[in-house]
């Protein structure tokens, strides 16, 4: 995330794009947007990589759970709904 300097210094960004991946949940991303910027944010990008370093293979199955997941935050963060989140 950009820090709160960047986002006071550039006072008049419509939106804010931000790319992130971090697993199975966004965690406390949304809720820490909502402390640093009144301005909507949209992920650009999202996900899980589709290979497992575990089984050292592809894994669409857990690729598309993360999806699902991530996902549904978004859904639940959305600016549809009073959230911050524009889109994703």
């Amino acid at each position: 995330l950009p820090s709160p300097q960047t986002v006071a210094a550039l006072s008049d960004v419509d939106a804010w794009g931000i790319n992130k991946y971090s697993g199975l949940s966004f965690g406390e991303l949304f809720s820490v947007w909502t402390r640093l910027s009144h301005t909507p944010m949209f992920l650009g990008e999202y996900g899980a990589d589709a290979y497992n370093s575990k089984i050292a293979g592809l894994d669409e199955a857990s690729q598309a759970k993360a999806t699902r997941l991530l996902t549904q935050e978004i859904m639940h963060a959305s600016s549809v709904t009073g959230g911050v989140c524009i889109g994703g």
